[in-house]
């Protein structure tokens, strides 16, 4: 036990601040997405192609409105009946992002979401941008999430091996147990935490080879068009998505890159790029984060819609559900809450061996019907359930509230000893 102690104590004084930094990163920005997280859908929900209806016309008005913007980029979720478009202003990197929902044929704004740290710059939009920049990759890019993932492992050992002594030192001749503040924290956030660092660590994976894939891919299709003539008429983008629609009746569309008029000064680079989705995908996805298939199109009329396809790799799918496990699972309101929960609970379990007077509190604990499996078994139902649609979501409530119930029914009182 003293050597579980030890493995226990050390990982966690190397992985503390990281540990705490990802908990109070994601309190904030968890806190700071609650009025942006569960749109409520307007009518019946759509097909991907009605979602692209009209979508022409509000670009239009948009850039009426904004004449230094350029278009971007269009991505669509059908299964949340949603439309994002993307402009890029000039002179800046930044993306400007619009999002709406389709209700009766109209497009209803959703929120505007000014990404660039350039714009919009009102104190918690600059806040929320950097701790996420933080919390993604420390602000290093990809050397930012080497770092992350070491700690991250770092982490899921000091949960781990504080979940197994946990157990071990559970109390077998007595009724009533004694638990530190700490411990009892760790009890209920470890299964949390560790379920969040795997995912954490196939997010970091997923987000790596998936744009690895991208650029190998992109560099073969710029290669593949070099030698195509750049004359002639440009497809709009509606009528390059009807064309491709037409090509594959059995895809959905999910989104559109739309080339610049620099890009298509080039053949390597005058091409629409599309992400395409089987149908069956999207209708057994709830969430959307989708592993799609790579298309390059031809913006030219005078190449006959050539075009060149890329397939996801097998491993690409499994490190997206790692994806949708950390942070795809808690759109409804009262999952929101819960995780929020468990986040300020994250965060307590790290501050109290530094305050003498948290360290002083001793709860007394049925230790007839433990909690440690029971919460464990909850907490994991309550962060995997929502990824399998509706009743999904409202199991995982359920586990999330019988969670904590489970908590209070096992507490007999509580202690302060100096």
């Amino acid at each position: 036990m003293k050597r579980w102690y030890r493995v226990h104590k050390y990982a966690g004084m190397v992985s503390l601040a990281i540990f705490f930094l990802l908990c109070f990163s994601g309190l904030v920005i968890m806190v700071r997405s609650i009025p942006f997280v569960n749109f409520n859908q307007f009518g019946t929900l759509y097909t991907g192609e009605s979602l692209w209806r009209n979508s022409d016309i509000k670009v239009q008005k948009l850039l009426q409105a904004n004449p230094n913007l350029q278009l971007n980029s269009m991505t669509i979720r059908p299964e949340k009946s949603m439309l994002t478009i993307r402009f890029k202003e000039m002179g800046n990197d930044g993306l400007i992002r619009y999002h709406f929902y389709g209700k009766n044929g109209e497009w209803v704004p959703a929120n505007n979401e000014f990404i660039p740290a350039y714009y919009n710059n009102e104190y918690l939009n600059v806040l929320t941008r950097w701790l996420a920049r933080l919390h993604s990759n420390l602000g290093l890019g990809d050397y930012g999430r080497i770092i992350l993932l070491f700690f991250t492992l770092m982490s899921l050992v000091t949960c781990g091996v504080g979940y197994f002594l946990h157990q071990r030192l559970g109390n077998k001749k007595s009724a009533i147990g004694y638990y530190s503040l700490h411990r009892l924290l760790g009890a209920i956030v470890a299964p949390y935490c560790m379920v969040l660092f795997i995912s954490g660590g196939l997010l970091i994976g997923y987000s790596y080879f998936s744009k690895l894939e991208y650029s190998e891919h992109n560099l073969a299709a710029k290669e593949y068009f070099n030698v195509q003539p750049v004359e002639g008429a440009v497809y709009s983008y509606p009528e390059m998505f009807e064309a491709v629609k037409n090509i594959y009746p059995e895809k959905e569309i999910v989104s559109i890159y739309i080339p610049s008029a620099k890009a298509l000064t080039k053949a390597s680079s005058s091409t629409y790029y599309f992400r395409l989705v089987d149908k069956e995908a999207i209708s057994d996805s709830y969430q959307g984060y989708l592993v799609t298939d790579d298309i390059w199109v031809s913006a030219y009329r005078n190449n006959n819609l050539m075009r060149y396809e890329a397939v996801s790799p097998w491993y690409i799918s499994w490190l997206a559900k790692g994806t949708d496990l950390h942070f795809k699972n808690h759109e409804h309101p009262i999952l929101v809450c819960i995780w929020t929960i468990y986040l300020v609970m994250s965060c307590l379990l790290i501050v109290v061996p530094f305050s003498k007077t948290l360290r002083c509190i001793r709860f007394k604990v049925n230790t007839t019907y433990p909690i440690s499996a029971g919460i464990f078994i909850l907490t994991c139902g309550c962060l995997i359930l929502p990824l399998y649609g509706p009743i999904g979501i409202y199991t995982g409530i359920v586990c999330g509230i019988l969670s904590f119930m489970l908590v209070g029914v096992n507490l007999r009182g509580i202690d302060y000893r100096r």
